[in-house]
């Protein structure tokens, strides 16, 4: 697949290689230890303005992670004893107050609906018929059983855009 950064600046993004993988041990009583694996962590790095290609894998591997982000609200406040009017109104500052609550996102996602990454090649779906109909019907949407391949794709592609 490739994407491409709409901006000037550079973009950087982590991810895990290893999400889920287990490695199984014997400590020296003999006993048999099943943890996870230590986080392998990867890079990808985006110049500015440019197109890069990178693998399936990876993308899915990007979506995956999920940080944790404060929520903010703008608040203007007028400053009443200021001479200076601005457009005819009077100055006033806007700040940014903390609303207490936080949410998980994900930050290459979060890039890519804003528009500072875009796909240009989209990934290969490796998902059957049977398997986008299923969740097809399961995010309410009616369709027959025996819809033609594109459409069933295409209906697919528009509920759960890469």
């Amino acid at each position: 697949m490739q994407l491409k950064n709409n901006l000037t600046a550079n973009l950087q993004f982590n991810y895990r290689k290893n999400i889920g993988k287990m490695v199984t041990y014997h400590d020296e009583a003999g006993n048999k230890i099943t943890k996870p694996e230590k986080p392998k962590l990867a890079m990808i790095h985006i110049p500015g303005g440019a197109t890069v290609e990178i693998d399936d894998d990876v993308y899915n591997e990007l979506l995956k992670g999920k940080t944790e982000v404060q929520q903010y609200i703008d608040v203007t406040n007028e400053i009443e004893d200021a001479e200076i009017k601005m457009d005819k109104h009077k100055l006033s500052i806007t700040e940014r107050q903390f609303t207490g609550k936080t949410k998980e996102v994900n930050l290459f996602n979060e890039a890519i609906k804003c528009g500072d990454l875009s796909i240009v090649e989209k990934p290969v779906v490796n998902i059957s018929k049977e398997q986008m109909l299923k969740e097809i019907h399961e995010a309410g949407v009616n369709m027959a059983n025996n819809a033609a391949d594109k459409e069933i794709a295409l209906v697919y592609e528009k509920l759960f855009p890469l």
